[in-house]
């Protein structure tokens, strides 16, 4: 089992962001993602608002050879880059096992009583703390792995104010920025990747 002692049960709705049971599922999924690099080479991770628009595998491969970990990144004004958890390339390497375990140390390890930080800040603050990681992570493109915040870039409308030779080509779209499911469908719907009907 990837989680030991197993998680005695999971939530059985949508989590809503910042909540115990969010915060929860997402310290299983770095133990999940851990225990998969134990079996596997290479492992992609997409977070269920992740829309696929295009295969990113060899993307992802060719990345791979070069950096064992690659994160989809935030449009935020931050150096180091605000790492996203939502979409994540991760190569079975020591450096990435380093980096999983020095999270799951700190979760695990918190003072008595503390509340639990997401996974994301625990990652976030290690490697602002330690810039030398930034030489072992790629960060994702955000023209070709579009946060919810670049919803904009898959509307057809309004027209370029001027003739534009390319195209935006994303390879995902993740509807993050955004709270609460129904929210979530809304903004996939208007960039038009929630294929479902309601």
């Amino acid at each position: 089992m990837f989680c030991d002692p197993p998680p005695a049960s999971m939530p059985q709705q949508y989590a809503h962001y910042g909540s115990p049971d969010f915060v929860s599922i997402n310290w299983m999924k770095v133990r999940y993602l851990r225990w998969l690099l134990r079996q596997h080479r290479h492992v992609v991770y997409a977070d269920v608002d992740v829309a696929w628009l295009g295969d990113p595998l060899w993307y992802l491969q060719s990345v791979a050879r070069h950096y064992p970990l690659a994160f989809q990144t935030e449009g935020v004004r931050q150096f180091p880059p605000v790492l996203c958890w939502g979409f994540a390339s991760i190569k079975a390497t020591d450096v990435s096992r380093r980096l999983l375990d020095t999270m799951l140390d700190r979760h695990d390890k918190r003072p008595s009583g503390s509340a639990a930080l997401d996974e994301q800040v625990v990652c976030n603050a290690i490697v602002a703390e330690d810039p030398s990681w930034i030489s072992q992570i790629y960060a994702l493109p955000e023209g070709l792995f579009l946060s919810g915040l670049g919803f904009r870039g898959l509307l057809a409308e309004p027209a370029a104010a001027a003739p534009m030779h390319g195209e935006l080509n994303p390879f995902t779209f993740h509807a993050n920025w955004t709270t609460r499911l129904n929210n979530k469908r809304a903004l996939m719907a208007q960039a038009g990747t929630w294929l479902l009907n309601d």
